[in-house]
């Protein structure tokens, strides 16, 4: 199944993935968005340890995509139970092309159907509650919205979820 600019595919380790067309590149290819986004990002940083010394935890997702490692982190928080921290997850990319085309294709990908109200509300109005987890996008090239001050409107991170896409030169 493709949408122009990406296609479904199914990874080696059996879950569905995205394909950029144009670069030939698949997004989290070994086993896939949501597993690798639990193991990369999630149980790496120690998100539930980090997160229950304080009241408030700031998260920049840099390299949104179809939105696995944005999703993973509201899961977590999710299966965390009353006694975590409110999050602020912040996510950045130079498109929304990629999270538009998971929204469309949720039932297809699997990984986003839980969350389908949610992903449209965030590529809407660019924000979304979910629980405790205040999730908003912002689209441009991340090192331009860096600055002295880092970014506007945030507090430093304690954690960065660094996944951008970089298609192969």
């Amino acid at each position: 199944m493709n949408d122009g600019i990406f296609e479904i595919v199914t990874v080696p380790g059996g879950a569905r993935s995205l394909r950029s067309r144009e670069h030939g590149e698949t997004f989290h290819p070994g086993i896939g968005p949501m597993e690798e986004a639990r193991v990369l990002h999630v149980a790496q940083h120690q998100l539930e340890e980090r997160m229950a010394d304080t009241e408030e935890f700031v998260i920049w997702d840099v390299g949104l995509g179809a939105g696995a490692n944005a999703l993973a982190v509201i899961e977590a928080v999710e299966e965390m139970g009353d006694g975590t921290a409110r999050v602020e997850l912040r996510s950045f990319d130079l498109t929304l092309e990629a999270l538009r085309f998971a929204l469309r294709h949720a039932e297809d990908l699997g990984y986003p159907m839980r969350y389908t109200g949610e992903i449209g509300e965030v590529l809407e109005r660019g924000e979304v509650q979910v629980g405790r987890v205040n999730w908003s996008v912002e689209v441009g090239d991340f090192r331009g919205k860096m600055g002295t001050e880092g970014i506007k409107g945030s507090k430093g991170p304690r954690a960065v979820l660094f996944d951008a896409y970089s298609p192969a030169p």
